[in-house]
Protein backbone atom coordinates (compact mmCIF):
# COMPACT_ATOMS: atom_id res chain seq x y z
CA UNK A 1 0.00 0.00 0.00
CA UNK A 2 2.94 2.58 0.55
CA UNK A 3 4.58 1.45 -2.57
CA UNK A 4 1.16 1.73 -4.64
CA UNK A 5 0.28 5.10 -2.96
CA UNK A 6 4.25 6.99 -2.82
CA UNK A 7 3.86 6.28 -6.63
CA UNK A 8 0.76 8.05 -7.04
CA UNK A 9 1.82 11.03 -5.19
CA UNK A 10 5.82 11.08 -6.89
CA UNK A 11 3.44 10.52 -10.36
CA UNK A 12 1.37 13.26 -9.53
CA UNK A 13 3.78 16.27 -8.78
CA UNK A 14 5.79 16.11 -11.60
CA UNK A 15 3.38 15.82 -13.91
CA UNK A 16 1.47 18.91 -12.61
CA UNK A 17 4.77 21.11 -12.74
CA UNK A 18 6.94 19.27 -15.87
CA UNK A 19 6.91 22.55 -17.69
CA UNK A 20 8.13 24.30 -14.71
CA UNK A 21 11.85 25.73 -15.39
CA UNK A 22 12.75 24.78 -11.88
CA UNK A 23 10.97 21.24 -12.26
CA UNK A 24 14.07 18.83 -10.84
CA UNK A 25 15.74 21.18 -7.81
CA UNK A 26 11.15 21.38 -6.57
CA UNK A 27 10.93 17.75 -7.01
CA UNK A 28 13.74 17.23 -4.59
CA UNK A 29 12.86 20.28 -1.96
CA UNK A 30 9.59 19.06 -1.78
CA UNK A 31 10.80 15.14 -1.23
CA UNK A 32 13.48 15.42 1.21
CA UNK A 33 12.02 17.08 4.04
CA UNK A 34 9.28 14.17 4.02
CA UNK A 35 12.45 10.99 4.33
CA UNK A 36 15.72 12.66 5.41
CA UNK A 37 14.88 14.28 8.75
CA UNK A 38 13.56 11.01 10.31
CA UNK A 39 16.24 8.98 8.42
CA UNK A 40 19.06 10.53 9.28
CA UNK A 41 17.95 10.99 13.21
CA UNK A 42 17.07 7.66 13.52
CA UNK A 43 20.91 6.94 12.14
CA UNK A 44 22.26 9.39 14.73
CA UNK A 45 20.53 8.54 17.74
CA UNK A 46 22.52 4.34 16.54
CA UNK A 47 25.64 6.59 15.95
CA UNK A 48 25.18 8.27 19.59
CA UNK A 49 24.09 4.77 21.13
CA UNK A 50 26.79 2.72 20.36
CA UNK A 51 29.33 3.03 22.79
CA UNK A 52 26.66 2.34 25.27
CA UNK A 53 25.26 -0.83 23.27
CA UNK A 54 28.95 -1.84 21.97
CA UNK A 55 27.49 -1.74 18.58
CA UNK A 56 29.77 -2.67 15.83
CA UNK A 57 29.53 -1.10 12.80
CA UNK A 58 31.78 -2.03 9.50
CA UNK A 59 32.66 0.08 6.28
CA UNK A 60 29.82 -0.87 4.34
CA UNK A 61 27.62 0.46 6.62
CA UNK A 62 28.64 3.74 4.83
CA UNK A 63 26.04 2.56 2.23
CA UNK A 64 23.30 3.65 4.43
CA UNK A 65 23.99 7.08 3.99
CA UNK A 66 23.65 6.78 0.20
CA UNK A 67 20.68 5.39 -2.31
CA UNK A 68 22.09 2.08 -2.42
CA UNK A 69 21.76 0.33 1.22
CA UNK A 70 19.48 -2.29 -0.98
CA UNK A 71 22.32 -3.04 -2.95
CA UNK A 72 24.55 -3.49 -0.17
CA UNK A 73 22.06 -5.61 1.45
CA UNK A 74 22.46 -7.97 -1.63
CA UNK A 75 26.14 -7.63 -1.28
CA UNK A 76 26.84 -8.62 2.09
CA UNK A 77 23.24 -9.42 4.12
CA UNK A 78 25.11 -9.08 7.31
CA UNK A 79 25.21 -5.57 6.96
CA UNK A 80 21.11 -5.44 8.02
CA UNK A 81 22.23 -5.48 11.58
CA UNK A 82 25.30 -3.46 13.66
CA UNK A 83 25.33 -5.91 16.27
CA UNK A 84 24.64 -7.06 18.71
CA UNK A 85 21.57 -4.78 19.39
CA UNK A 86 20.26 -2.75 16.33
CA UNK A 87 18.53 -4.20 12.95
CA UNK A 88 18.45 -1.48 9.97
CA UNK A 89 17.10 -3.85 7.08
CA UNK A 90 13.79 -1.77 7.31
CA UNK A 91 15.54 0.55 5.37
CA UNK A 92 16.12 -1.55 2.60
CA UNK A 93 12.45 -0.61 0.89
CA UNK A 94 13.34 3.22 1.67
CA UNK A 95 16.48 2.56 -0.91
CA UNK A 96 14.32 0.93 -3.60
CA UNK A 97 11.58 4.31 -3.31
CA UNK A 98 14.36 6.53 -3.54
CA UNK A 99 16.00 4.82 -6.42
CA UNK A 100 12.52 4.86 -7.80
CA UNK A 101 11.68 8.25 -7.04
CA UNK A 102 15.36 9.29 -9.09
CA UNK A 103 14.71 7.49 -12.12
CA UNK A 104 11.08 8.05 -12.56
CA UNK A 105 10.99 11.99 -12.55
CA UNK A 106 13.13 11.91 -14.86
CA UNK A 107 11.65 9.60 -17.30
CA UNK A 108 8.06 11.80 -17.00
CA UNK A 109 10.19 14.85 -17.66
CA UNK A 110 11.70 13.17 -20.89
CA UNK A 111 8.21 11.56 -22.09
CA UNK A 112 6.26 14.44 -21.34
CA UNK A 113 3.12 11.99 -22.30
CA UNK A 114 0.32 10.57 -20.14
CA UNK A 115 -0.01 8.54 -22.24
CA UNK A 116 3.18 7.33 -23.08
CA UNK A 117 3.39 7.28 -19.05
CA UNK A 118 0.99 4.73 -18.83
CA UNK A 119 2.48 2.01 -21.35
CA UNK A 120 5.96 2.44 -19.86
CA UNK A 121 4.14 1.76 -16.25
CA UNK A 122 2.86 -1.15 -17.66
CA UNK A 123 5.73 -2.32 -19.66
CA UNK A 124 8.04 -2.11 -16.72
CA UNK A 125 5.73 -3.87 -14.44
CA UNK A 126 5.49 -6.61 -17.21
CA UNK A 127 9.20 -6.77 -17.77
CA UNK A 128 9.52 -7.67 -14.15
CA UNK A 129 7.63 -10.31 -13.63
CA UNK A 130 10.47 -12.36 -16.31
CA UNK A 131 13.56 -11.62 -14.65
CA UNK A 132 11.69 -13.02 -10.83
CA UNK A 133 10.68 -16.03 -12.36
CA UNK A 134 14.25 -16.42 -14.09
CA UNK A 135 16.26 -16.08 -10.92
CA UNK A 136 14.45 -18.13 -8.97
CA UNK A 137 14.95 -21.08 -12.03
CA UNK A 138 18.74 -19.81 -11.85
CA UNK A 139 19.69 -19.02 -8.48
CA UNK A 140 19.30 -21.36 -4.86
CA UNK A 141 16.19 -20.65 -3.47
CA UNK A 142 17.61 -18.14 -0.75
CA UNK A 143 19.46 -16.13 -2.56
CA UNK A 144 17.16 -15.74 -5.84
CA UNK A 145 14.12 -14.65 -3.02
CA UNK A 146 16.73 -12.05 -1.35
CA UNK A 147 17.93 -10.63 -4.51
CA UNK A 148 13.89 -10.51 -5.95
CA UNK A 149 12.88 -8.95 -2.62
CA UNK A 150 15.77 -6.05 -2.58
CA UNK A 151 16.27 -4.83 -6.18
CA UNK A 152 14.43 -2.14 -8.04
CA UNK A 153 13.56 -4.14 -10.96
CA UNK A 154 11.94 -6.68 -9.64
CA UNK A 155 10.31 -4.99 -6.69
CA UNK A 156 8.81 -1.76 -8.46
CA UNK A 157 5.48 -3.00 -9.24
CA UNK A 158 3.30 -1.32 -6.45
CA UNK A 159 5.16 2.06 -7.34
CA UNK A 160 4.60 1.71 -10.94
CA UNK A 161 0.83 0.88 -10.36
CA UNK A 162 0.84 4.22 -8.20
CA UNK A 163 2.14 5.84 -10.84
CA UNK A 164 -0.03 4.47 -13.85
CA UNK A 165 -3.15 5.19 -11.41
CA UNK A 166 -2.39 9.21 -11.75
CA UNK A 167 -2.50 9.84 -15.45
CA UNK A 168 -5.25 7.02 -15.54
CA UNK A 169 -7.42 8.85 -13.38
CA UNK A 170 -6.95 12.58 -15.69
CA UNK A 171 -8.39 10.04 -18.55
CA UNK A 172 -11.27 8.43 -17.09
CA UNK A 173 -13.68 9.52 -14.86
CA UNK A 174 -13.48 7.64 -11.57
CA UNK A 175 -16.21 5.44 -11.54
CA UNK A 176 -15.71 4.49 -15.31
CA UNK A 177 -11.84 3.69 -14.82
CA UNK A 178 -13.38 1.75 -11.21
CA UNK A 179 -15.36 -0.67 -13.96
CA UNK A 180 -12.24 -0.66 -16.43
CA UNK A 181 -10.12 -2.36 -13.90
CA UNK A 182 -12.80 -3.82 -11.41
CA UNK A 183 -11.85 -7.48 -13.42
CA UNK A 184 -8.17 -7.19 -12.57
CA UNK A 185 -8.55 -6.56 -9.14
CA UNK A 186 -10.64 -9.57 -8.27
CA UNK A 187 -7.89 -11.63 -10.50
CA UNK A 188 -5.24 -10.49 -8.32
CA UNK A 189 -7.16 -11.67 -5.27
CA UNK A 190 -8.23 -14.89 -6.96
CA UNK A 191 -4.20 -15.66 -7.86
CA UNK A 192 -3.65 -14.14 -4.25
CA UNK A 193 -5.78 -17.49 -2.56
CA UNK A 194 -4.18 -19.78 -5.45
CA UNK A 195 -0.10 -18.45 -3.51
CA UNK A 196 -2.14 -18.90 -0.41
CA UNK A 197 -2.60 -22.53 -1.29
CA UNK A 198 0.32 -23.29 -3.40
CA UNK A 199 2.68 -22.06 -0.70
CA UNK A 200 0.74 -22.50 2.53
CA UNK A 201 1.26 -19.12 3.22
CA UNK A 202 1.06 -15.08 2.01
CA UNK A 203 4.31 -14.74 2.81
CA UNK A 204 6.70 -12.73 1.69
CA UNK A 205 9.45 -15.42 1.38
CA UNK A 206 8.32 -17.85 -1.12
CA UNK A 207 8.85 -18.56 -5.11
CA UNK A 208 4.94 -17.83 -5.62
CA UNK A 209 4.68 -14.87 -3.57
CA UNK A 210 7.65 -13.75 -5.03
CA UNK A 211 6.52 -14.02 -8.35
CA UNK A 212 2.83 -13.63 -8.86
CA UNK A 213 2.32 -11.83 -5.63
CA UNK A 214 4.66 -9.06 -5.84
CA UNK A 215 2.22 -8.07 -9.16
CA UNK A 216 -1.16 -9.08 -7.35
CA UNK A 217 -0.97 -7.70 -3.85
CA UNK A 218 -0.08 -3.95 -5.12
CA UNK A 219 -3.52 -4.22 -7.75
CA UNK A 220 -5.44 -5.13 -5.02
CA UNK A 221 -4.15 -2.11 -3.20
CA UNK A 222 -4.17 0.16 -6.41
CA UNK A 223 -8.24 -0.98 -6.53
CA UNK A 224 -8.66 -0.48 -3.00
CA UNK A 225 -7.08 3.12 -3.25
CA UNK A 226 -9.10 4.06 -6.23
CA UNK A 227 -11.86 3.27 -4.18
CA UNK A 228 -11.09 5.82 -2.00
CA UNK A 229 -11.63 8.77 -4.19
CA UNK A 230 -15.58 8.47 -4.16
CA UNK A 231 -17.76 8.00 -1.04
CA UNK A 232 -18.05 4.26 -0.46
CA UNK A 233 -17.92 2.16 2.57
CA UNK A 234 -13.67 1.73 2.02
CA UNK A 235 -13.61 5.35 2.14
CA UNK A 236 -15.39 5.38 5.51
CA UNK A 237 -13.51 2.64 6.68
CA UNK A 238 -10.23 4.20 5.93
CA UNK A 239 -11.41 7.20 7.26
CA UNK A 240 -11.72 5.71 11.13
CA UNK A 241 -9.47 8.00 13.37
CA UNK A 242 -7.61 4.91 14.37
CA UNK A 243 -6.48 4.45 11.21
CA UNK A 244 -5.89 7.96 10.07
CA UNK A 245 -3.64 8.03 13.35
CA UNK A 246 -1.88 4.95 12.00
CA UNK A 247 -1.74 6.49 8.38
CA UNK A 248 -0.11 9.85 9.86
CA UNK A 249 2.67 8.12 11.99
CA UNK A 250 3.37 4.98 9.83
CA UNK A 251 6.55 5.89 8.43
CA UNK A 252 7.82 6.83 11.64
CA UNK A 253 6.71 3.51 12.86
CA UNK A 254 7.61 1.18 9.92
CA UNK A 255 11.66 2.65 10.91
CA UNK A 256 11.17 2.10 14.57
CA UNK A 257 9.38 -1.24 14.90
CA UNK A 258 12.69 -3.41 13.99
CA UNK A 259 15.07 -1.19 15.22
CA UNK A 260 16.32 -2.68 18.80
CA UNK A 261 14.73 -6.22 17.78
CA UNK A 262 18.52 -7.35 18.45
CA UNK A 263 19.30 -10.08 15.36
CA UNK A 264 22.40 -10.66 17.38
Amino acid sequence: MFFVLSGLLITGIPINSENHPRYLRNFYIRRSPRILPLFCGVLLIVVVLTPVLHLEWHRGHIAYLLNCRNIALIVNPALEQVGPAVFLGQFCSLAVQEQYYMLWRLAIWLLRDERKIMRLCLVLIACSIQPRIALIWLLPSNAALDLINKALPTHWDGLLLGSWLTPAMRRWPLEELRRRTQWLVWLAVAALLGVGVYAHSLGFHNSAMETVGFTAIPIVFAGLLLRCFVPCAVLRFFSLRFLRFLGRYSYGIYIYHLLFLGRG
